[in-house]
């Protein structure tokens, strides 16, 4: 096996470069490379040798939490396809989805009436299952576009990977708001 410093992380753990993965498989991969690659197996080695095990080590972790989380895994994924994430300057990048705009200020107001709430646990614990279902539906809708995969399909992705990173933003928000409260 070539080095996994000079892999990408499909290539890395045996996979086809899309969205759905078997995470059965994944995990499996996974373990045969930390065991391969595993820095107790340099103890002896000279310390260079021991400094490329702990970063070998470093980008397989990398690897599988990136191939693990569903958003993480589409956003790499898109990177790997040539769609950014990041913006490029150009006018499309500046134009956001007024829909989508309106959602995100829609749901920063809800969160924001809900740290003065009476019950604002009970109603943070509704607000984080919708927010939870909204994400799922991303996830599915994101397993249709890549698996359609063409040009259009994949900018749309990336339109719902940046929804989707609202929404963990947003979830992160919560875990913030919910240690406040209790």
């Amino acid at each position: 096996m070539s080095d996994p410093l000079q892999q990408d992380y499909f290539t890395l753990f045996n996979l086809k470069p899309v969205y759905r993965v078997a995470e059965p498989a994944l995990k499996a991969q996974y373990l045969a490379l930390q065991q391969q690659y595993h820095p107790d197996r340099a103890v002896n080695a000279d310390s260079a040798a021991q400094t490329l095990a702990v970063q070998r080590t470093a980008y397989i972790n990398d690897a599988y939490q990136t191939l693990k989380h569903p958003l993480k895994r589409a956003a790499y994924l898109l990177e790997q396809l040539g769609y950014s994430l990041q913006s490029d300057g150009g006018a499309a990048s500046r134009v956001m989805d007024p829909d989508f705009l309106l959602q995100q200020m829609t749901l920063h107001e809800e969160l924001e009436t809900l740290r003065h709430a009476d019950n604002a646990l009970d109603r943070l614990v509704v607000f984080q299952d919708s927010l939870r279902r909204d994400e799922k539906a991303l996830q599915q809708e994101l397993l249709q576009l890549f698996d359609n995969g063409s040009a259009t399909a994949l900018t749309q992705a990336r339109e719902r990977v940046q929804r989707m990173k609202f929404l963990q933003r947003l979830q992160e928000e919560i875990l913030e708001l919910e240690s406040t409260l209790l």
